[in-house]
């Protein structure tokens, strides 16, 4: 998601969401079917790639692309 840096907010910085409603929608709902455990990591990965209408082309060819993004959520996730 593409974001504006507004500022710190309880220690951590704070940002604006700058994108078409529809965009935001798409990630919004993604991200609720994988809390729902509807579906996995490497799913929501996956769905996001497939997107063509936000990258031009889907990314999931990319296979080690696909490997990274995973690792790093799943680092970024346990943080939280």
């Amino acid at each position: 998601m593409k974001g504006t840096y507004i500022g710190e907010s309880f220690g951590g910085k704070e940002y604006v969401v700058k994108d078409d409603i529809e965009t935001i929608e798409f990630f919004r709902e993604q991200w609720l079917r994988y809390e729902l455990e509807e579906i996995s990591l490497t799913q929501l990965v996956k769905t996001f790639l497939s997107n063509q209408h936000l990258w031009g082309k889907d990314l999931n060819k990319f296979s080690a692309l696909v490997a990274e993004l995973c690792y790093h959520l799943e680092i970024m996730l346990r943080k939280q």
